[in-house]
């Protein structure tokens, strides 16, 4: 499994910062950011897989909200920047 989530993890820091350069917008430490947008989405939704429907729309709705959180935060930390690992 962990080596399933670190895969997972080094694409997404791939296209975090490809985003980050054609938008302009900086990151600040990617591997990182992406280790937390991956342990934190395959943590909900192993959290939804246990919930009645009704909840898992809230879950959802609750998990994006942390990802804009993540992302408004590495956009400020950075500057403006592609600051690597």
């Amino acid at each position: 499994m962990e080596r399933e989530l670190q895969s997972f993890e080094d694409e997404l820091r791939q296209d975090l910062i490809r985003l980050a350069e054609l938008n302009g917008t900086g990151i600040y430490r990617p591997a990182l950011v992406s280790k937390a947008i991956t342990r934190l989405v395959f943590a909900m939704a192993e959290t939804a897989m246990d919930q009645p429907p009704e909840r898992q729309a809230e879950l959802m709705e609750q998990m994006i909200t942390m990802l804009r959180m993540i992302i408004t935060g590495t956009q400020a930390m950075s500057g403006g920047q592609v600051l690597r690992d």
